[in-house]
């Protein structure tokens, strides 16, 4: 009930009433967690009869509320010495791009200062800057290969008393080659950087139809750069194969004329192996034509030098894809937590379909590379099936690939209106099983065919004489 206040003008009888009706008030009484606790147990001490004391215990321990404590991660220990916690939790991606955005270099001058509880958008925008960044410079390396390749220009490229090969070869795709993965990497860095441009607008205003097209144009883009830079370590030691024969080639003029001594380097700098095929020893060549005996000293100094410094290269420009790779990864997982979990699913099922392309573009390359590319092996032995069904094989997947992304396709945008079109559906979906099981039997077979092929290759004890006619068939001028 409303009291009214007590002032000077009240007489004592309405003080007295009103100080009684305080007295009678109810006050509320403080209550401490232990009492809390006795009185949960207390409402539920009426089930103590039919259950044993491990089983009450349970039951409380669920109703009761996690703590700090029985939520913080525990302390682990290694030899006795505890590990500190940052090595032994999980890092969150948000954190992560976080601490990227805020300390790379060339963010260290900006009037933006960002912290660990920045908005995800402030993050995105940085994110979106090193990425187009990383992408150009990796445009820029991969032209700089392709001038001092293929620029007719540039310098002289023809080699005195040296066949000049075939230029097919040279010019071929050829997946053993690290410079084809460096130039195929500027030509999706090119892509990259395209995108990550014209998705800046879209994701500073937070547009969700240009969050899902940057989403999954990444989501695409992902895979093909993790092939390009795995492809740019060179595991095998293919660019000192490359370097020696292809040493005389005009795609190596020039790596001869940096490497070689002065006014040598389409002279005294380009002796065949063991001067074949017209001279019995490479001093023979060189006392023939130039009556000198230095040519295999320079030859071999420029040779490592050359061998040296690409692979340096390369490892530089591998180095280079796995950073756009994790920048891109981090994106992707800034975006999730910005675009809600059903548009996800939704837009995950319309655009699936459209995934199955990429394995058949990929497909598709593999087996015209295997076919007909003038370096492939499996080109020397054409008429013989036994030795050229990968190519056909890969050729026939990248095929069942296109009509199930077809299928697929279709599915996705066939509406149900009547008993025919479910008919009509559940036919599309089983042809659709067909297609995709006879693609994964065509790729089951491939695995398991080429790792048997690729080793019988590789334990095929070859003698001098086959591996001469080998080396002579596939290289530009420079065989033994």
């Amino acid at each position: 009930p409303t009291m009214s206040p007590v002032t000077d003008d009240t007489d004592e009888e309405e003080k007295k009433e009103i100080d009684g009706a305080y007295d009678e008030a109810p006050r509320e009484s403080v209550v401490t967690v232990d009492e809390t606790r006795n009185r949960m147990y207390s409402e539920t001490s009426y089930q103590t009869d039919d259950y044993d004391d491990d089983t009450m215990r349970d039951f409380v321990s669920k109703r009761r509320a996690p703590s700090t404590m029985d939520t913080a991660p525990r302390q682990k220990y290694l030899f006795g010495h505890p590990v500190p916690l940052w090595m032994t939790t999980k890092p969150k991606a948000k954190n992560v791009a976080a601490c990227l955005a805020k300390y790379a270099p060339c963010f260290w001058c900006s009037r933006e200062s960002l912290n660990m509880t920045t908005t995800n958008q402030a993050i995105l925008l940085r994110l979106n800057a090193l990425t187009a960044f990383f992408s150009l410079v990796q445009v820029a390396s991969s032209s700089f290969l392709t001038f001092v390749l293929f620029n007719e220009n540039l310098l002289d490229r023809h080699a005195e008393y040296v066949s000049r090969g075939r230029g097919e070869v040279v010019n071929s795709p050829n997946m053993w080659s690290v410079n084809g993965g460096i130039i195929s990497s500027g030509v999706l860095a090119v892509c990259v950087f395209i995108g990550m441009l014209c998705s800046r607008r879209g994701l500073r205003e937070l547009s969700l139809p240009t969050s899902l097209r940057t989403l999954w144009f990444m989501l695409w883009i992902i895979p093909i750069q993790v092939y390009l830079f795995v492809s740019m370590f060179d595991y095998h030691g293919v660019t000192a194969v490359w370097v020696h024969h292809w040493w005389a080639a005009e795609a190596t003029a020039w790596f001869r004329y940096k490497s070689c001594a002065p006014h040598t380097y389409n002279t005294l700098c380009v002796v065949p192996i063991d001067g074949l095929p017209f001279f019995d020893s490479a001093n023979e060549w060189c006392n023939f034509h130039y009556n000198s005996s230095d040519c295999v000293s320079i030859r071999n100094a420029a040779q490592a030098k050359t061998t040296s410094w690409t692979l340096f290269y390369a490892l530089m420009n591998g180095v280079l894809g796995v950073i756009v790779f994790l920048l891109l990864v981090l994106m992707v997982k800034v975006l999730e937590g910005i675009i809600t979990r059903p548009i996800m699913q939704k837009s995950r099922e319309r655009n699936i379909p459209m995934w199955l392309t990429l394995p058949m573009y990929g497909c598709a390359f593999t087996g015209a590379v295997l076919l007909y590319s003038p370096s492939s092996i499996l080109k020397i032995d054409k008429g013989n099936l036994l030795k050229s069904w990968p190519g056909v094989v890969y050729l026939i997947a990248a095929a069942l690939y296109a009509i199930a992304a077809l299928l697929g396709f279709w599915m996705s945008r066939y509406s149900i209106l009547n008993s025919r079109d479910k008919r009509a559906k559940l036919f599309i979906v089983l042809l659709f099983i067909l297609v995709m099981t006879l693609t994964l039997l065509s790729v089951a077979a491939l695995f398991v065919g080429c790792v048997l092929l690729s080793t019988r290759y590789v334990d095929n004890n070859m003698n001098d004489e086959i591996r001469g006619i080998l080396a002579c068939s596939i290289s530009a001028g420079s065989c033994s």
